[in-house]
């Protein structure tokens, strides 16, 4: 601000990120309303698919005993011929819906508080001390609050990245976009992977964003390909973000200035 100019009644940062935030409330509100829509009944296949795999897969004991491929409980085609997904939102699912279980059946903090705030604000998970879900076939309400999270993460994301791009009004209007997507608020209702798969490559897309306009250090370059690998482990279509880091590793290889920096 130039000097002598009046200064405005209002916080420029402190209305952005109000604005933002009730973007991300009223998302979040679209995308966990009516969450058990078929009141525990399983209509939906993929659902009902996923659902039967996590009753079927259990925990293992030790690191080995998960990298045995073959031998551990935890890898869905030890159960089943066909598995067309990542397991990263399955063995998410498997222990959150465990850690709320036992936390609520055993009155156990901080789970039972998360459990019993959740189930204040109309989500029924709790009913009479007892949880109304497990870690089994009826753990799909929590996959879609998971997936719920999710996409309202997303959002976050595809406003940080347009406002890199472009600027605040713009990257508004895409949080506002995003959030009232009518096929984001469908999969947030859904226990699978496409909105763990979206989030991860969205991520992915800003952190090669970071890397190609240069003053990103090695923190995003290790940030960026977690979120590559998480994508893929949600969903083997998450690999169409491996091209974005490819272009922006190149070009901060080639295009002046620039020069590796500090992240910011």
């Amino acid at each position: 601000m130039k000097a002598g100019a009046p200064v405005p009644w209002y916080d420029r940062h402190l209305v952005r990120r109000s604005l933002l935030l009730v973007v991300l409330v009223a998302a979040l509100v679209l995308r966990v309303w009516n969450v058990n829509w078929d009141r525990d009944q399983h209509l939906n296949p993929d659902e009902r698919y996923w659902a039967i795999v996590t009753s079927e897969i259990s925990a293992d004991t030790g690191l080995t005993s998960y990298l045995d491929s073959a031998g551990t409980s935890l890898n869905p085609y030890n159960h089943r011929p066909s598995w067309v997904y990542g397991t990263s939102p399955l063995l998410l699912n498997k222990a959150v819906a465990s850690w709320l279980q036992d936390g609520v059946d055993e009155d156990r903090p901080p789970a039972s508080w998360i459990a019993s705030a959740v189930d204040r604000v109309g989500i029924d998970l709790v009913d009479g001390g007892s949880a109304t879900f497990d870690d089994q076939y009826d753990s799909h309400v929590i996959g879609r609050l998971l997936s719920a999270l999710f996409d309202t993460a997303t959002i976050v994301v595809a406003y940080l990245l347009a406002r890199r791009l472009f600027d605040t009004p713009t990257a508004l209007l895409a949080a506002v976009l995003l959030a009232t997507a009518v096929l984001h608020i469908q999969y947030s209702h859904m226990y699978g992977a496409e909105t763990i798969a979206a989030f991860f490559v969205t991520v992915t897309v800003y952190g090669a964003v970071r890397l190609a306009s240069g003053g990103a250090g090695w923190r995003t370059v290790v940030f960026t390909g977690l979120a590559l690998g998480f994508a893929v482990a949600a969903k083997l279509n998450g690999i169409v973000a491996v091209p974005a880091v490819l272009v922006a590793a190149l070009y901060r290889s080639w295009a002046p200035g620039t020069e590796r920096g500090p992240d910011k």
